[in-house]
């Protein structure tokens, strides 16, 4: 069960930094991901696990950003964890299809969620 739970949080972190770009968040971490990450494929939370795994060698701008949205991506996991179940078992995770299938049952989710997602997430860290 902890497993499942990483994997939907991962998936769902993942899936938030395909979500609108802040350009100012952008450019906090541009130069620390050339750095340490360009070598690493964006998609399913990979430049995160790069720039986790650079952490101490990073911007401290850059590691408050890593930070924030690790914090961002526990909070919308708790929040949204029983929607995630409810709605969203059956679909296969990446590219967004977990995000997607939770904005899809906006209208049903638990009011907690529905804050979480809106909230910003892990913008720039593709």
């Amino acid at each position: 069960m902890k497993k499942t739970m990483l994997m939907i949080g991962m998936l769902l972190f993942a899936t938030a930094l395909t979500a609108k770009h802040d350009p100012k968040d952008h450019a906090v971490c541009r130069a620390d991901k050339q750095k340490f990450c360009k070598d690493v494929k964006p998609g399913e939370g990979r430049i995160y696990e790069c720039m986790s795994a650079n952490k101490a060698r990073l911007t401290p701008e850059c590691a408050a950003h890593v930070e924030a949205a690790h914090q961002n991506l526990k909070a919308k996991l708790n929040a949204c964890k029983n929607d995630i179940g409810k709605f969203c078992s059956n679909v296969e995770p990446g590219e967004g299809r977990i995000i997607h299938c939770l904005e899809e049952n906006e209208a049903s989710l638990e009011p907690a969620c529905k804050t979480a997602l809106k909230k910003k997430g892990a913008e720039g860290l593709q």
